[in-house]
């Protein structure tokens, strides 16, 4: 899931990073996604953009 984050984080569609992680589809991705991180791919770019813009607004 590191390298799923890292891929997603760079501005990687998300069918393409389960393609390349070997999933056979983005729901199942996004299932194995959701069990570890907590919440869907989508979910979580979203929480980790804010999370940045929060940092960035502090400065």
């Amino acid at each position: 899931m590191h390298a799923a984050c890292d891929a997603i984080l760079g501005g990687a569609p998300i069918k393409r990073v389960a393609s390349q992680l070997g999933y056979a589809s983005v729901s199942s991705f996004t299932y194995a996604f959701r069990r570890k991180m907590g919440m869907p791919p989508r979910k979580w770019l979203d929480t980790q953009a804010r999370r940045v813009n929060r940092l960035r607004s502090d400065f």
